[in-house]
């Protein structure tokens, strides 16, 4: 579809633009709403930031100076498993909402949760994940908040990655939330328990949420689903290992794809294009 032709120069738009097909969000998340509208007569997702804490009137504004600056690169991105950005738009609240492709399919989560696909399909799903994310490094933006909830289904049936690169410009005190945050699940024991003069890799913190994920994608349930909500940072600040499903244990190089991605120190784990090299080695 076309983009609006002043994008360069004004790469936040009016939610004029848009077409809301349904006063009612679709879903929710924790700082955002998700609405499903039009814009060009495109279906699309509108993810709209909820709000603001009273006490920080100037969120808003520095969440729009943030995504002017990365809006630009995301428009750009361009791979199959890498859900499209369209625009930025300043809705009704004063605050920014994102527009991306809209998937009738679902989330990946909910897919596997429901039709208990079988191991080849889940495979390439895994490997499709790696293949976004290796284009997503490739033009220096991270996801963020890599978990099979982000991750759609296109009409190919293809996994698509979504809602990356926002989180880093989200501090939770500063949004109304509606859901206890779980992020931890995915989250690096480099973040969860820093040593000192600890520089936190966001692309190695990418790799260690890839492998949870590819967990996920094979077992159908969260890391470490054993593990209460509130004991997880515990148990992967003493390196515990999640674990297992036999589809994994029992396949050698499967296993390896996986430990190299959770490795405790973030350089010795590998990178999107060398996960995606050795996934595409097993199909």
């Amino acid at each position: 579809m076309s983009l609006p032709t002043n994008l360069d120069n004004t790469p936040i738009h009016s939610v004029s633009l848009l077409e809301w097909l349904d006063e009612n969000p679709l879903d929710g998340g924790n700082h955002c709403d998700i609405y499903k509208g039009r814009l060009n007569g495109k279906l699309v997702v509108i993810k709209h930031f909820r709000g603001v804490n009273p006490n920080r009137a100037d969120v808003g504004d520095r969440l729009k100076e943030s995504l002017k600056k990365e809006s630009i690169r995301w428009m750009r991105l361009n791979h199959p498993s890498v859900c499209r950005v369209y625009m930025i738009a300043e809705s009704f609240n004063c605050l920014p909402a994102v527009v991306m492709d809209y998937h009738p399919r679902g989330s990946l989560n909910n897919h596997i949760t429901e039709h208990d696909p079988p191991f080849d399909q889940r495979r390439q799903w895994v490997l499709e994940m790696a293949q976004g994310l290796s284009s997503l490094h490739s033009s220096g933006v991270c996801h963020g908040s890599l978990r099979s909830s982000n991750v759609f289904l296109d009409t190919e049936n293809r996994a698509v990655l979504a809602d990356y690169g926002i989180s880093q410009y989200i501090n939770d005190s500063d949004f109304t939330q509606t859901r206890f945050n779980d992020l931890v699940r995915w989250t690096g024991p480099e973040v969860i328990s820093p040593a000192p003069d600890q520089v936190v890799l966001q692309d190695k913190l990418d790799i260690y949420a890839l492998g949870m994920t590819m967990l996920e994608v094979f077992t159908g349930k969260p890391p470490f689903s054993d593990i209460p909500s509130h004991k997880v940072p515990s148990a992967i600040s003493e390196n515990t290992r999640p674990m297992l499903p036999e589809s994994i244990a029992s396949n050698a190089e499967l296993k390896d794809v996986f430990d190299a991605c959770i490795r405790a120190v973030p350089n010795e784990r590998p990178g999107a294009s060398e996960v995606t090299a050795q996934l595409m080695a097993l199909t």
